[in-house]
């Protein structure tokens, strides 16, 4: 359960960038798992930088999406614990032969703590999803407790490949693979692949794409997932 409440302000700047100050206050009450409970109230002050370019929406073959944010707490000030985290991703479209696309994906995130288990569940890193690492469902990839429950992490990072061909006017047919996970330590690090194929429709609405995904690893949880999602590349 989370009440969030804040004020920002938001200025293009001359280069194409969109600054963004910020100040969020944040009361949660979170459960991860069976064993990992709190409540949380939070005042986090912070900034992020985001630009978007692209030429032909809503099917671009060039152009990119990037987004970097920095925030934080300071414990006693409103908030009753410390943290920073840096987190940033970037989605980059290129044309490759006529109709064919080659879509990159990456984020990564890293928080400074000295005790996760005072953070609350919104403000920890999972991966996993339909803009994540599909074939593994949302949020389920990430550090575990002692009974093998995802708790999240301190750091993040994804990467995805797409390829997108056209095949008729307003259909494409896509092939991708995802990898990536949440995690504490970087020598505890395993990454989580999934690899799959989708539809898209250029509908009036905006981009609708259908994926099916099977998950690498041998002891995940489903043999494969169905994926749906909407809204634009960029």
């Amino acid at each position: 359960d989370l009440f969030s409440a804040g004020v920002q302000r938001i200025q293009k700047r001359d280069n194409g960038w969109i600054r963004t100050l910020f100040l969020n206050l944040r009361l949660e009450d979170y459960e991860t798992g069976t064993l990992d409970d709190g409540r949380s109230k939070l005042l986090t002050p912070g900034i992020s930088y985001s630009f978007v370019t692209e030429d032909y929406p809503p099917r671009p073959l060039t152009g990119h999406r990037s987004n970097l944010q920095l925030r934080g707490a300071v414990d006693g000030v409103v908030s009753d614990t410390s943290f920073l985290q840096l987190y940033g991703n970037t989605k980059w479209v290129f044309g490759l032969w006529s109709g064919g696309r080659l879509l990159t994906r990456a984020e990564a995130g890293a928080t400074l703590i000295d005790d996760l288990d005072s953070l609350p569940a919104s403000v920890r890193y999972f991966a996993g999803g339909d803009t994540s690492v599909r074939g593994y469902a949302y949020n389920s990839l990430g550090p575990t407790d002692l009974l093998g429950a995802v708790v999240g992490g301190e750091n993040l990072m994804v990467g995805s490949i797409e390829i997108d061909q056209m095949i008729a006017a307003e259909w494409s047919l896509a092939a991708f693979v995802d990898s990536g996970n949440a995690f504490d330590e970087i020598t505890d690090f395993e990454s989580a692949t999934g690899v799959g194929i989708g539809v898209r429709w250029f509908s009036p609405l905006g981009p609708i794409r259908f994926d099916v995904a099977v998950p690498l690893q041998s002891d995940a949880p489903d043999a494969y997932r169905i994926h749906i999602t909407l809204g634009p590349d960029l």
